[in-house]
């Protein structure tokens, strides 16, 4: 029989362990080798992390320096898309002045033509009317001037003949 104060324990290692002592002991054993990893590990981690660190800032800067360079060229993009729209619209405002500006002269000059074709028509007219109304008067200076002859003729034939 075992003794009031021990007890057998197994634990997963295989070791059966007989006395409480032996668990502390083998508690502090195990603590002082995790002391001894956590010791070097710190030591490992000291010298490693700041290189760690470092790559870690290396990329978070290159990640943050894409974005950046991502975002200029987008904002970049923007604006060369709203000067080509400006320079679009720009052009197109322009070519519909120059239609514009290309009908008015159109309309001005036809305007134009009809007016002096108005003044040539009316000129002719006028021209035609001036040599109707002189044919007119030379033909009436002729009739009267055959009346006149004539009259003449009668007196003269009365006179000879002494009828008044």
């Amino acid at each position: 029989m075992q003794a009031a104060g021990q007890q057998t324990t197994k634990f997963a290692r295989g070791k059966r362990i007989d006395d409480w002592s032996c668990l502390r002991q083998d508690a502090l054993r195990d603590s002082g080798r995790q002391a001894g990893i956590r010791n070097a590990l710190s030591t490992v981690l000291s010298s490693v992390l700041p290189s760690v660190k470092d790559v870690f800032r290396a990329k978070e800067e290159a990640r943050e320096e894409t974005k950046d360079r991502k975002d200029e060229a987008e904002e970049t993009s923007k604006e060369t898309r709203l000067r080509r729209d400006t320079r679009q619209e720009r052009d197109e405002a322009e070519e519909t002045s120059k239609e514009t500006r290309e009908e008015t002269q159109d309309r001005k000059e036809m305007r134009q033509k009809r007016r002096a074709k108005r003044q040539e028509d009316t000129r002719q007219e006028r021209d035609e009317a001036e040599e109707t109304s002189k044919e007119t008067r030379e033909e009436t200076q002729d009739r009267k001037e055959m009346r006149q002859k004539r009259r003449a003729k009668r007196q003269e034939k009365r006179h000879k003949t002494g009828k008044r």
